[in-house]
């Protein structure tokens, strides 16, 4: 008698799927090694690391606690492996959503002018070395999309889909993602409607490549307004 194949793989991605409890597991335990590293790093007579580390750090601790617990790492394999470069679809998308995050920071520095706020001032990098640059800048154009997006969409957003309303999972995936950021009004604002910006773009495409791209994109547009 032939196995059902069917039902064998459905087993399989059932055993390798994440629950609600190790989602909340997954995230609080983040939360708390990322807030707690750098509480300790701002001290000025200690540091754990240089700042041009930041990036690089938080994607070293998101991976360690991912491939040291085998639920979240088989899950990670999967998303991996459902990546997919070959869709034009796709494509458009990311640059549709690139021309819309442009417009809406414009927007956004307009309303702050017109309630005559101070906009947030972008993070400067003063006369770095080659060095701190380039390791400043893969951290924050390459690696902080890929485990954030991973961490925020691939996980938080997906999983949640099969425990509450979708709308909810657009509101919770990005209200997370947005406090792991600086807090301040433009700032805060700008980093949720991209949260589910980027959540709305997985949801369409099913792909992690749409999401880290976009999110690639605009980290890129952040670091050459901060070596100005």
């Amino acid at each position: 008698m032939e196995p059902n194949i069917s039902n064998t793989n459905q087993i399989k991605t059932a055993n390798n799927s994440l629950n609600l409890m190790q989602i909340i597991g997954i995230i609080v335990g983040f939360f708390i090694v990322v807030i707690s590293l750098s509480f300790l790093n701002e001290k000025q007579d200690f540091y754990f690391y240089p700042w041009y580390y930041e990036y690089l750090v938080y994607f070293l601790i998101f991976f360690l606690i991912i491939l040291t617990y085998k639920p979240a790492r088989s899950y990670l394999f999967q998303l991996i492996s459902s990546i997919k470069f070959n869709k034009p679809k796709d494509y458009v998308f990311i640059i549709l959503s690139w021309i819309f995050l442009m417009c809406y920071l414009a927007v956004l520095n307009i309303i702050t002018q017109q309630l005559h706020m101070t906009p947030d001032p972008p993070k400067m990098i003063y006369n770095p070395s080659e060095m701190q640059l380039l390791i400043y800048g893969i951290g924050l154009v390459l690696l902080a999309p890929i485990w954030e997006e991973f961490l925020f969409r691939g996980i938080l957003f997906s999983r949640l889909k099969n425990y509450i309303p979708i709308c909810a999972c657009f509101i919770i995936s990005s209200l997370a993602f947005t406090c792991i950021h600086p807090i301040s009004f433009g700032n805060s604002l700008y980093i949720f409607v991209f949260g589910l910006l980027v959540a709305y773009s997985y949801y369409k495409t099913n792909n992690m490549f749409v999401p880290i791209s976009i999110h690639l994109l605009n980290n890129l547009f952040s670091l050459s307004i901060a070596m100005q």
